[in-house]
């Protein structure tokens, strides 16, 4: 199996996200989107949709 690490930020941790210079409004338009395409589109989604279940990514590629 291989292990994968990947940098991120808990959704619950606003300072990160403010320390990290991440548009808090462009993270919602597309956290909103992501949800909404889950379950109106693909209709398979996470059962508990909060934010200590959600992370912020901050790999470049």
């Amino acid at each position: 199996m291989a292990r994968l690490y990947v940098r991120d930020i808990p959704g619950h941790d606003l300072t990160a996200v403010d320390a990290a210079r991440l548009d808090r409004r462009l993270l919602a338009r597309r956290g909103t989107d992501a949800v909404l395409k889950m379950m109106l589109e693909d209709g398979f989604f996470h059962a508990d949709p909060i934010q200590a279940t959600s992370f912020t990514c901050l790999a470049t590629a």
